[in-house]
């Protein structure tokens, strides 16, 4: 033992061994005075315990009598067995590791200037091509941790962690209280940040002492991440939170100062690269182009990317074809992949999105010569029904499973399925409809406001409990008894929409009118909003009707009830990210807010208003209630406030709707600055608040381009064609 000991005693302290015979057992008395010599001067040895840890990783899963090599071996054959076994624990590598990716996001960091993005698409596209060729089952995998998921939105909650208790967290890992860890954040304003430059600070004997606790620890790979993110994310219960915290308090211990870096700003929703969801798709297509030596466009493999990602929202088959086409390298085959990630049921489905417009001339403008159709605009939730193996599912817009929210609705199915096919005579085994949900009141047989809508529980809904009913409104079919019905026109999807179903009073078809008389349309834009609707949509009909998932283009306009007193003709939904202190009658509160919108290129909130307009009393309590929760110590790097200057700034979660007269452009405000030709951006006048949109995330909110494109289309701007800018399709993304 005492052999074994000795030998490793000199590994650890980096002395080669030696190969000559061993005579310990004929001088026994020397070989304790050497031992005794050697302890004392270990002891006062600094240890290194990188090297300790590089060292015995290679041979980390081997028994002890093997990791000291036979001293009767010589200099060449162990290292010929050191070679052996690192080739052999590469081999059984089976996922790269997260060090790999952290570099490559270091270097994204800081890509900056004018062809940053370039810059960044580059290195992410030979990420992805490391990937694919080595590691190809990690794909799904890194593409979760870049765009700060767990999973596929419509099955995988929320990682469940709030921004004080990830605080706590790093505090713990970092070894700093609470109030050292908010002096660091204010300084910083990146948490991220202050994890990297606390573990810096970690003593190299705390580290060491757990090593001789646990033993060598393997280097944290991205397969390892995303299933301690996956345990964090389906804890439930009371003791939920306590495990959490367990569990991501191991994880950091084991990261080093950069990979804590990252780890912490995934668990807060935002890499902070200034790669978006476009970025990362753009960066994919060019590593497939790369790896099909060119033989397909990079733009057209963008397309194909985003089409058939819009289509088939679980990343995880999604993935699987991009690596089975890839395999082929065919440009033929992989342009295979639309039909490949056909939408399907039990998956939901991106919804196809409308345009705002301005005003009924504008319409007739757009659509001149081509049918089009108008439907009322409900106001509620936009969901999805899915129908298959006799079990019904709800999906937002948003993608997430509102099953256990609507246990009504799916009574209401059972009900509608069969009714339907005794009326009709059509057996229904399985159907996608594309509907709004209106909160409703079934005695007077009329809808109610989207407020009513909210006041229910989300959890554990009981049938028996429900007060605020709701009415389904179907507006679109895009798959019957297995058909795919999204390549039809409108014309045809509605034919099958009414041949099937048959409507009852909490289901039914969405009210709609085919003329192309103004007069007609100016009367039914009254009546939809006399019967408690937002507006109108307007619809192609017939030519370029087909049903497109994830796109928001000129096929579908929206024409809302308040184009009749604003220019503006839409509300928009922005992020509170800033506010004032209130003074009068609003002291104690905050008196008006700072609202951004999302450039969702590169990931930050521009500023595009100041505004404290429209709020009640009650609301403003409300809203300073939910605020304080959420303050941040100082302006996050990926909020540009421009020459704004708030009193509190806060984390962006909460989404308003506020209306406005019109937009102009602004020396303070910095919405879409990068889009202008000087460089400013553009604000909003007199703005006001009209709701809470809780169902909304931040980065649902809207975007710099559209917000620019409105502006655009401002009646008096458009007459001026030299002060327009930037009139490219925003669906145009790449």
């Amino acid at each position: 033992m005492k052999k074994s000991q000795s030998s490793l005693d000199s590994f650890l302290s980096g002395k080669t061994f030696s190969t000559k015979k061993d005579n310990t057992k004929n001088n026994s008395k020397p070989a304790e005075k050497n031992e005794k010599e050697k302890e004392k001067k270990e002891k006062t040895e600094k240890l290194d315990l990188g090297e300790i840890t590089k060292k015995l990783q290679k041979r980390e899963n081997l028994p002890e009598d093997k990791i000291i090599p036979p001293v009767k071996e010589s200099k060449e054959q162990i290292n010929d067995n050191i070679i052996k076994q690192e080739k052999s624990q590469k081999n059984k590598e089976t996922s790269i590791l997260f060090k790999e990716i952290v570099d490559v996001l270091l270097k994204v960091e800081q890509c900056k200037g004018e062809n940053s993005k370039d810059q960044v698409k580059e290195l992410l596209s030979n990420l992805f091509i490391k990937i694919i060729t080595d590691y190809s089952q990690d794909l799904p995998k890194v593409y979760y941790f870049l765009t700060s998921k767990v999973g596929p939105e419509y099955i995988s909650p929320e990682f469940g962690i709030g921004e004080g208790i990830l605080e706590k967290i790093v505090g713990k890992v970092i070894g700093i209280s609470d109030k050292q860890l908010k002096e660091r954040l204010i300084e910083t304003g990146d948490l991220g940040i202050v994890a990297s430059d606390g573990k810096k600070n970690v003593k190299t004997m705390d580290a060491f002492s757990n090593f001789i606790k646990v033993g060598p620890q393997k280097k944290l790979t991205i397969d390892q991440i995303m299933k301690i993110y996956k345990n964090v994310a389906v804890k439930k219960g009371k003791s939920a939170q306590e495990e959490k915290i367990k569990i991501l308090c191991d994880l950091m211990f084991k990261a080093d100062k950069e990979e804590i870096k990252f780890l912490v700003r995934s668990l807060q929703k935002s890499l902070k690269i200034g790669a978006s969801f476009k970025t990362i798709l753009n960066s994919l297509a060019r590593a497939i182009n790369k790896l099909l030596k060119n033989k397909l466009d990079e733009k057209e493999i963008y397309r194909i990317l985003l089409a058939s990602k819009n289509q088939l929202s679980d990343e995880d088959i999604f993935f699987g074809h991009i690596i089975e086409l890839i395999e082929k390298k065919s440009d033929k085959n992989f342009s295979d992949l639309i039909d490949l990630c056909h939408i399907r049921c039990g998956i939901p489905v991106n919804p196809q999105l409308a345009r705002p417009t301005t005003g009924i001339k504008v319409i007739f403008e757009r659509f001149n010569d081509t049918p089009f159709t108008c439907e009322y605009k409900y106001d509620g939730f936009r969901g999805q029904i899915h129908y298959y193996k006799k079990k019904t599912q709800i999906f937002s817009r948003n993608l997430e499973d509102m099953t256990e929210t609507y246990p009504d609705i799916v009574e209401f199915i059972d009900k509608f399925i069969k009714e339907s096919a005794e009326k009709n005579n059509k057996q229904l085994n399985s159907f996608i409809l594309d509907c709004e949900m209106v909160a409703y009141d079934k005695k007077n047989d009329k809808i109610l406001p989207f407020q009513q809508l909210t006041t229910r529980s989300r959890k554990n809904v009981d049938l028996a409990t429900i007060t605020i009913h709701v009415c389904m409104f179907c507006f679109d079919i895009l798959l019957l008894n297995d058909e795919i019905l999204i390549n039809k026109t409108l014309k045809e999807r509605r034919k099958y929409l009414y041949e099937t179903f048959t409507e009852s009073q909490y289901i039914q078809f969405a009210k709609h009118l085919d003329s192309n008389d103004e007069q007609e349309m100016e009367a039914f834009m009254t009546e939809s909003v006399n019967a408690g609707c937002e507006g109108l949509i307007v619809k192609a009909i017939d030519k370029n009707s087909e049903y497109m998932p994830g796109q928001r283009n000129f096929n579908w306009l929206k024409l809302k009830k308040d184009y009749l007193d604003t220019s503006l003709g839409d509300s928009i939904d922005l992020v509170i990210i800033g506010a004032s202190y209130g003074k009068g009658k609003r002291k104690g509160l905050y008196g008006s807010f700072l609202l951004a919108c999302y450039n969702d290129d590169n990931e930050t909130y521009e500023t595009v208003t100041m505004t404290g307009g429209g709020l009640k009393d009650t609301q403003l309590e409300e809203l300073y209630n939910k605020l304080k929760e959420i303050i941040l110590p100082k302006a996050p790097s990926n909020y540009k406030l421009g020459k704004a200057e708030p009193d509190v700034v806060f984390e962006a979660k909460i989404v308003i709707e506020v209306k406005t007269a019109d937009l102009s452009m602004s020396p303070i405000y910095t919405a879409g600055y990068d889009l202008t030709p000087d460089h400013r951006g553009v604000s909003l006048r007199f703005p006001r608040f009209q709701r809470t949109r809780d169902d909304k995330k931040p980065y649902e909110a809207c975007t710099s381009e559209e917000i620019v494109k409105l502006y655009n289309s401002q009646t008096a701007i458009s007459k001026n064609t030299n002060k327009t800018f930037n009139n490219m399709d925003i669906d145009d993304i790449y």
